[in-house]
């Protein structure tokens, strides 16, 4: 019997691109997963998984939608193109997810859970069922970049302020959780000396704060395979440089398949 995978992707905006490399390498080693949970981006990548795209499809599709072409001409006709204050992240997700994509979590392949946060309560939010474009947005709504996504009376903002790498949520019923960070682990001083922006300032914070609770999540729910994804020096918005996350990405197949492959055989040793 094959090993039962528990994947948990997380936040990180466009370093989630990296999601995708790491969903090809265990498909490329013949291992699926029983379950999937995401935050934010890891949310969106995540979904797509779950609705039976390969790792190869999102690649395609992701390459695809990146290009600044693209993207304007997505923007634009979801009227978030020039968006003054916060958009709207549900009309952005509708803009970029796939057609036929699947309205409903009950519409999916594969069991998944996507991570929010309910603002009022502050506290963690995992939807499993009912709309899943909802939960998608409600999981992605950055505050200050996003209004937050209002569902059942209840407001929610981006999971990563709670939940960055949701590993609690693919524990039960996995026999290898394999858990992928995406957060970018430091930043760099900007050469030259040049002082972030305000906006810059904002984000690194929220990359401070996320790398932090996602830590203590992998302490407290310590995976098998835990990823920390080459991605240092993305900007969370630089979305146009999906070529360039996913080569980096890729240069580290070889040593995650590796590590899986020592995971399965340990379980497959405890059998």
């Amino acid at each position: 019997m094959m090993a039962s995978l528990g994947v948990a992707l997380g936040s990180g905006g466009a370093r989630g691109i990296a999601h995708i490399a790491y969903i090809e390498a265990i498909e490329e080693m013949g291992l699926a997963p029983a379950r999937i949970a995401g935050t934010s981006m890891g949310a969106l990548i995540g979904a797509g998984w779950a609705s039976g795209m390969s790792g190869r499809d999102l690649r395609d599709y992701v390459s695809r939608v990146t290009t600044v072409g693209e993207t304007m001409s997505r923007l634009w006709s979801s009227g978030q193109l020039g968006a003054r204050i916060q958009g709207d992240p549900l009309a952005v997700v509708a803009a970029y997810l796939p057609d036929a994509f699947p309205a409903e979590f009950a519409q999916l392949k594969i069991a998944f859970t996507a991570v929010s946060t309910d603002y009022f309560r502050g506290e963690q939010r995992a939807f499993t069922d009912g709309q899943l474009h909802a939960a998608i947005a409600a999981s992605m709504a950055i505050p200050g970049l996003f209004t937050p996504v209002r569902i059942e009376e209840r407001l929610y903002i981006d999971g990563g302020t709670v939940n960055p790498l949701p590993v609690d949520h693919v524990r039960a019923g996995a026999d290898i959780v394999i858990a992928i960070d995406v957060n970018g682990h430091v930043n760099e001083p900007p050469e030259g000396g040049v002082v972030p922006t305000a906006f810059d300032i904002g984000f690194g914070a929220t990359q401070i704060m996320s790398r932090t609770l996602a830590r203590n999540g992998i302490a407290n729910y310590p995976p098998d395979v835990f990823v920390e994804a080459p991605v240092a020096g993305f900007r969370v918005l630089e979305f146009w440089r999906a070529p360039e996350i996913l080569a980096r990405a890729d240069a580290d197949k070889d040593r995650f398949k590796q590590e899986l492959a020592a995971a399965v055989e340990r379980f497959e040793a405890r059998r």
